[in-house]
């Protein structure tokens, strides 16, 4: 049992939790990396020699392992850690690690979510292991995780969502799923779909609900190609029924396109957006035009 804080690791002892397991202090997305993206074990000697024989004989096929892992949530590009404004920056040190630096080269914009730099190490590191993990569900259906669902090898088994509000600390309505993956050592297809058992918020079961890998070219919001702005003025919007305040220089949907009708506001591709979708006649800030 790793945890990050060596803090946790002192609680852990003091209060005799999980007295059965060997608890240490690891940090798995800086530690054992080399510059070229190899773990090597000797740089820091952390990793506890008869976890290190384990993972030896897992990729060996001699051992069965299991990964648990409930690994933390943060994004490079997220609403919360995105600063506002054309001059501002994002913060710094959100998915910036050593592993995000080195391994994940080929899984495109998924380095940005730090869950999924785990999930890439432990692919690398214990090729033949079982993953068990709550994680958002980002790596099931998004856009910016297409690339990493045509390279990671893994077959799902089973799984469930539970409600982000279960979960303390978590801003937003989203699902959090637990889902369990055999990773694989041949060239596996990403299921196009996957079903998961719905838990209420005290765990109990409530309903199916199934996930869809669909290609970014299907996703809403690149469904209707927003056609060239003419000159003719519009009324920009801010909601469906509400002018901007103030003097916004900045203001988009201000002008109009040839032989459109209204407008179509399709946010973002995920959850916690899909019931903003609407149309308008007018302008709007982030938008699609309607044809005649």
């Amino acid at each position: 049992m790793s945890t990050l804080d060596e803090k946790d690791v002192n609680i852990m002892m003091s209060a005799k939790i999980c007295v059965e397991a060997e608890r240490f202090q690891y940090d798995y997305l800086n530690d054992d990396i080399t510059d070229s993206g190899e773990i090597d074990y000797s740089l820091t000697d952390k990793i506890p020699q008869n976890l290190r024989d384990v993972i030896r004989d897992a990729k060996e096929g001699k051992k069965k392992l299991l990964v648990l892992i409930n690994p933390p949530y943060a994004e490079a590009t997220n609403a919360d850690n995105t600063a506002k404004g054309a001059k501002k920056q994002n913060k710094t040190g959100v998915a910036k690690t050593k592993w995000g630096e080195v391994g994940m080269g080929e899984y495109g914009k998924a380095s940005n979510e730090l869950f999924l730099q785990f999930v890439a190490r432990i692919t690398k590191e214990i090729p033949g292991a079982t993953i068990a993990m709550f994680s958002t569900l980002k790596h099931i259906n998004a856009q910016a995780t297409e690339k990493f669902r045509e390279v990671w090898n893994a077959k799902y088994f089973d799984g469930f969502v539970v409600h982000s509000k279960a979960f303390d600390g978590l801003k937003g309505d989203f699902p959090i799923g637990f889902l369990v993956w055999k990773l694989q050592t041949k060239k596996t297809d990403f299921p196009l779909e996957i079903s998961c058992e719905v838990l209420d918020k005290t765990a109990v079961p409530v309903g199916e609900k199934k996930f869809y890998n669909t290609r970014s070219e299907q996703c809403l919001a690149d469904w209707i190609v927003r056609p060239k702005s003419n000159k003719e003025k519009c009324v920009p919007l801010t909601s469906a029924i509400t002018p901007p305040s103030g003097d916004r220089k900045d203001q988009r949907g201000t002008k109009w396109s040839d032989g459109a009708v209204g407008f179509m506001c399709t946010g973002t591709n995920d959850f916690q957006n899909t019931k903003y979708v609407c149309v308008v006649i007018g302008g709007f800030t982030r938008s699609r035009h309607f044809c005649k």
